[in-house]
């Protein structure tokens, strides 16, 4: 898993640059999304929701961390 900042067109990691997705593969129950980058070596997911992104290196990990992402969000919100 890769930190990031916020939503990119493109990414680099370690040299390769990934190109994203222009939808969402994913929209999560309180409006997170899931990207799909692509790149020459394969594939990352970008998970965002309320400003905060991360990366992972498969969609079902990928759609574990938002859900736990929007569940920390109500939680908080009790």
């Amino acid at each position: 898993m890769v930190p990031g900042s916020g939503p990119r067109d493109a990414l680099a990691v370690d040299g390769w640059v990934f190109r994203m997705t222009s939808q969402p593969v994913l929209i999560g129950a309180r409006g997170g999304t899931i990207h799909q980058l692509h790149a020459s070596t394969g594939e990352l997911f970008q998970v965002c929701f309320e400003g905060t992104c991360l990366y992972c290196d498969s969609l079902h990990v990928g759609m574990a961390h938002l859900n736990r992402m929007e569940r920390a969000t109500r939680r908080e919100a009790a």
